[in-house]
């Protein structure tokens, strides 16, 4: 939270903003308070019945249209829907750097009601936070192969492609780094048994 204002820090807003780069415009000061009591409410309650990354992405979005502070509206957003997602057993999710212009195009389609872009990045990040862990944990990260070497095993039919288009569809146990993506000859085996 550096660089913002120790006189607006921690404290709603008392005046309009305008977000620059943003197509809508916050609403009336007045009305955030109420406006994140419903939104906390919305959060726990879930009528929806959104799985976690779907209920954080749209959290996020409720939250930097209400715009509840001066300055800092964006990494609280962050910071709150990492709670959620915390507290429901996922890790953390990481919004990078590089794809700063992707989300900020993501929020306003989300602001005109299109959420699908907005998703996408939540799960793209969901995943690679998930694949972090994983990788850290070692146990069996030996068996792991990239698919092109496995495709090219006499004893497996499929092609590298294929076995990609399993492992995105989550057909295939896999897990991506960078561009590769990683499975195991046990987990193919699995699936051409299926």
């Amino acid at each position: 939270m550096a660089s913002i204002d120790d006189e607006f820090g921690g404290r709603f807003r008392t005046g309009r903003v305008q977000i620059t780069g943003a197509n809508f415009i916050p609403p009336n000061p007045l009305k955030v308070p109420d406006l994140l009591d419903d939104l906390i409410e919305w959060v726990h309650q879930n009528p929806q019945k959104l799985d976690p990354v779907s209920l954080a992405a749209v959290f996020h979005h409720r939250f930097v249209w209400i715009h509840p502070f001066f300055d800092g509206n964006g990494r609280t957003g962050r910071l709150a829907m990492n709670l959620i997602l915390m507290g429901m057993g996922y890790p953390p999710l990481i919004i990078l750097r590089a794809d700063r212009d992707k989300y900020y195009r993501a929020l306003n389609e989300a602001n005109q009601g299109k959420f699908d872009k907005l998703m996408l990045l939540f799960f793209q990040g969901a995943e690679r936070s998930l694949e972090l862990y994983l990788s850290a944990l070692g146990n069996g990260y030996d068996d792991y192969l990239p698919l092109e070497q496995i495709a090219n095993d006499p004893a497996v039919p499929y092609g590298q492609e294929y076995l990609s288009l399993l492992a995105r569809r989550g057909e295939l146990e896999a897990f991506k780094e960078g561009r590769v993506w990683y499975s195991t000859q046990k987990a193919v085996k699995r699936y051409m048994e299926r």
